[in-house]
């Protein structure tokens, strides 16, 4: 028995509804795209659907306490709460550079996690010395 799927295109501006006719679980026909990569998108959507991961991730050592990160590639659609569960927990170290790898091969699945922004290291504190005191002798 023949089943159907609509996907939403997001490999280019058009955003085409491309309806992807199935046989026994595997896409046969597509419909409704509007250039040659649609039935590549929605092909790979149906059968391994993955995402670009964008998040944040905190730092020590700095006054910024956040930083801007992306994973390298796309990661399986399934897997991407327990990589964000991974991520929650991580602390990058400043100074922290556009392009540094805060997490290579992110659960095994061979994405890195990369920082899309840069944060400074804060200065080291100055110690406040108490001021000085002459002693007064009477």
């Amino acid at each position: 028995m023949d089943e159907f799927r609509t996907v939403t295109c997001t490999v280019c501006p058009m955003g085409c509804s491309i309806r992807v006719r199935l046989e026994d679980g595997l896409p046969v026909a597509f419909e409704g795209h509007q250039c040659k990569r649609g039935p590549v998108y929605a092909r790979d959507e149906v059968l391994d659907p993955r995402r670009m991961l964008t998040t944040t991730v905190r730092v020590c050592g700095s006054a910024t306490r956040l930083v801007p990160a992306r994973t390298s590639a796309v990661v399986p659609r399934d897997r991407l709460m327990d990589v964000m569960a991974l991520v929650r927990g991580l602390c990058a170290v400043a100074p922290v550079e556009a392009g540094q790898v805060l997490c290579a091969d992110l659960l095994g699945t061979g994405v890195d996690l990369v920082a899309t922004g840069s944060v400074p290291a804060s200065p080291p504190a100055t110690p406040v010395s108490a001021p000085d005191r002459k002693e007064d002798s009477r």
